[in-house]
């Protein structure tokens, strides 16, 4: 009877071990899979942020002065820098996050040096096109790439 006993606390404990193992992996995982969702979502709302702060230069003539032209190109600041803190280990996602930091820096660029002087010139009608043709296709890559790289 004692050595039975031994024997089922024994038992126990390799699958408390077990299940103490598998409950740790599984968090790892879980963490490791959290951390990227949320690097991703942080970029895609930081993304969000930097249209936003051009979009009202945009819509209101007022709010084109050196203040609102400074949240422009800090949030633009803001993405390139989250960019560059990621790192991305799968190969899998290699190439898609190759393409998303591709795509930030042509719509960096085109931001820079096209809508903004073109804002500031008081030619809203251009930047309007601009901002609605190519750049709306590039943040839709962005965000689009940014879901598919958080999973």
């Amino acid at each position: 009877k004692i050595l039975y006993s031994i024997r089922r606390f024994m038992m126990k404990l390799k699958l408390n071990r077990l299940v103490a193992f598998a409950a740790l992996f599984f968090f790892a995982l879980v963490s490791v899979a959290a951390a990227q969702v949320g690097e991703f979502g942080d970029l895609a709302n930081k993304i969000n942020d930097a249209r936003d702060t051009l979009t009202t230069m945009i819509q209101n003539p007022k709010k084109r002065d050196d203040a609102q032209q400074k949240r422009v190109k800090d949030t633009a600041d803001a993405v390139s820098a989250a960019i560059a803190k990621i790192k991305v280990t799968n190969p899998d996602k290699e190439y898609r996050f190759k393409v998303l930091v591709d795509t930030w820096a042509a719509f960096k660029k085109t931001r820079e040096e096209v809508l903004v002087p073109l804002i500031l010139q008081g030619k809203d009608q251009e930047a309007v096109s601009i901002a609605s043709g190519i750049q709306a296709e590039r943040l839709g890559k962005m965000i689009s790439l940014c879901e598919e790289l958080a999973y």
